[in-house]
């Protein structure tokens, strides 16, 4: 057909007709490739630094017999290319073993989403495994090529002397140190001083650790609620309606405590809900809801200055609505007092605004207090509401349909009522607002008002006539528990076919949230392996190069505690000072994120702060853990042996 698109296509092709959802797919994508190539590049840059900056006599050696500059740095980036000849293959080979053991594991999810009947399969891109490995050669030499300038700058006297990677100049150390930690301590701090190029190399090391992980955590967690959010919906599995107290020989009370012993039942309750036409003075609704026009009905007459729409009337399980009282810090007495009924209010609602193309969330009450003004269709046994109509006398009137109609023309019984008479009227009082919804409360455009259902008759005395309840219920595994609900209703009478399996109808959206969690997790995995390799390499390097340092203070008599003293010194100085660093540079991108997926719909900014924790712990367990494994390596070492060795 002319004109016609295929918007499935598209929508999988990264294409959209919203704007703030296309600026939020390149914006992450933009996000994810910068933390990748940032993690990548540092960790191959520091193993080129050190490898340099240890191999500066070699350097100064073959200036001094005829090397030129351009030789040094074709040396290093031979050494690079070397490298990346085995490095690069395996990591191919690695990265397609993954996504083959994940589509292995989660193929089926990720084939729902479609739609259809495909199973997924891996198929290797020719372009996109040489776009690959360029990318990876390409990291490697400018990760080579710094450091490879630095050799080549280095005069050959400076080289062999060292003059330029430690500086002889005199230092201080604090009393602290000295008190703390003693001699080793002071010798430590001294060190780093005058060894500021290793020292620095090796907090950068650990600074960009701490970044990429805490950064790569909030990712996950911001691109996981924004996912969820998009597909939120009804908080339960299963749906149990229709039920009429007393039915198959069951009350309410026994027929839930039916339902929750079913394998796999995490939690359920009962209630009743209410569909009310009410009319809602504009002064206690949000400016934001009014400007929305969400859920607002036309109603003929109605002043101005108020608004009427449908709100959504649930009389909640006693036990269930004190558990919500309970969990929200409300009090039992106030919200249960038979005398004057008072309504806990859900009145936020998320919807997408089309002129700013943006999922917001929107308060619709003001104020925790107010009254709304309700009226609704009086019931009449085996009538139902048909229409309403002004009569040649210019009155409004109701029109009631019933049930036994007889079709055929004969014996019309349709029952008509004065609008006065047909509606019942009455207030509903609001005494608390939750901004939350509980998981009974599906996502939606109305004000919701919840009460106990011992009060029900008290507030909506007409309704409870032909009132039902329904049962809202959570499992872990909806079909089997559907199964043997299914079972159980039809063993005792009750309409099974009144049992509806909503976690079914959703599981496409699930499938979304769990693949999307996984490739997430697995970006977290990939990145805290590339930033404990980082930091491992760069700190055993160090430790393992300084074998001729640590034989000079056992030849002069240090002990072994002393040495554990002096490397506990380095790690709390590593650590600190990269966690100083680290932690707000994180907490940037954090907010980086957090701005790019605002742009899309209304999220909270929120600091990763267990992220945040777990980054700070394994900074100095994996500095002590790396140390205690480097000086293990040398603890044997024949302190003479170490100081002939010119090599090292």
């Amino acid at each position: 057909m002319r004109g016609a698109t295929n918007d499935d296509v598209l929508m999988f092709s990264g294409v959209s007709a919203i704007g703030s959802v296309t600026s939020v797919l390149y914006g992450l994508a933009a996000i994810i490739l910068t933390l990748t190539v940032f993690g990548s590049v540092s960790l191959i840059y520091n193993a080129f630094a050190i490898s340099v900056s240890e191999r500066t006599r070699q350097f100064g050696l073959l200036s001094s017999v005829g090397a030129t500059a351009k030789q040094l740095r074709a040396t290093v980036l031979y050494e690079a290319l070397a490298v990346s000849a085995v490095g690069i293959p395996a990591g191919l080979l690695l990265g397609i073993s993954g996504i083959g053991i994940t589509f292995f594991f989660i193929g089926e999810k990720i084939s729902s989403l479609t739609g259809l009947d495909i199973p997924m399969r891996l198929v290797l891109s020719p372009g996109a495994l040489s776009l690959s490995l360029l990318l990876s050669l390409l990291t490697v030499l400018i990760s080579a090529f710094i450091p490879s300038l630095r050799a080549s700058r280095v005069s050959a006297v400076e080289a062999i002397r060292q003059n330029t990677d430690i500086k002889s100049k005199k230092t201080r150390t604090s009393k602290i140190t000295y008190a703390l930690f003693g001699l080793p301590g002071v010798l430590a701090s001294k060190h780093f001083k005058r060894n500021r190029k290793k020292y620095r190399t090796t907090v950068l090391s650990l600074f960009m650790s701490v970044m990429l992980f805490v950064s790569s955590a909030s990712f996950t967690s911001y691109l996981t609620v924004s996912v969820e959010k998009s597909f939120e919906g009804v908080g339960y599995d299963l749906l149990y309606s229709e039920f009429k107290e007393g039915a198959g020989g069951f009350s309410a009370e026994k027929l839930l405590g039916s339902i929750k012993s079913i394998t796999g039942v995490t939690k359920a309750t009962y209630l009743q809900r209410h569909y009310l036409g009410c009319t809602i003075d504009n002064s206690i609704l949000t400016d934001e809801y009014l400007q929305s026009g969400t859920g607002f009905l036309y109603v003929e007459g109605l002043e101005e200055s108020k608004s009427h729409q449908y709100v959504i009337v649930f009389f909640l399980e006693d036990a269930a609505y004190k558990q919500l009282l309970r969990d929200n810090s409300l009090d039992e007495k106030k919200f249960m007092n038979a005398d004057r009924p008072l309504a806990i209010a859900f009145d936020r609602t998320t919807a997408f605004n089309v002129e700013t193309e943006r999922l917001e969330d929107t308060d619709m009450l003001k104020s925790d207090s107010c009254t709304v003004s309700s009226e609704y269709i009086k019931s009449f046994d085996d009538y139902y509401f048909d229409s309403e109509f002004t009569d040649e006398n210019g009155q409004r009137m109701c029109r009631f349909v019933s049930y036994k109609y007889d079709y055929e023309g004969e014996g019309n019984t349709d029952l008509i009522l004065p609008r006065e008479e047909a509606y019942v009227k009455c207030d509903l009082t609001v005494g608390a607002t939750l901004k939350k919804r509980p998981y009974f409360n599906e996502v939606d455009n109305n004000l919701s008002l919840v009460y106990p259902i011992s009060l029900a008759s008290l507030v909506l005395p007409e309704e409870q006539a032909t009132a039902t309840l329904t049962f809202p219920i959570c499992t872990n595994n909806h079909r089997e528990t559907d199964n043997e609900l299914s079972r159980f209703l039809t063993e005792n009478g009750l309409a099974s076919g009144d049992l509806f399996n909503l976690a079914e109808n959703v599981e496409q959206n699930r499938n979304i949230v769990t693949v999307i969690k996984v490739f997430s997790y697995g970006f977290i995995v990939l990145i805290s392996l590339i930033a404990a390799a980082n930091v491992f390499n760069t700190i055993s390097t160090g430790i393992h190069l300084r074998r001729r340092e640590f034989a000079m203070l056992k030849s002069v008599g240090m002990s072994k505690k002393g040495f554990y003293r002096m490397m506990n010194y380095e790690c709390l100085l590593y650590g600190s000072k990269a966690l100083l660093l680290g932690l707000p540079a994180s907490a940037g991108v954090t907010w980086i994120i957090y701005k790019v997926i605002s742009d899309g719909m209304d999220i909270d900014f929120v600091l990763p702060i267990k992220a945040m924790a777990i980054a700070t712990l394994s900074v100095f367990a994996v500095v002590f853990i790396t140390m205690l494994y480097a000086m293990g390596k040398i603890a044997k070492d024949n302190p003479i042996d170490a100081l002939k060795n010119e090599n090292l």
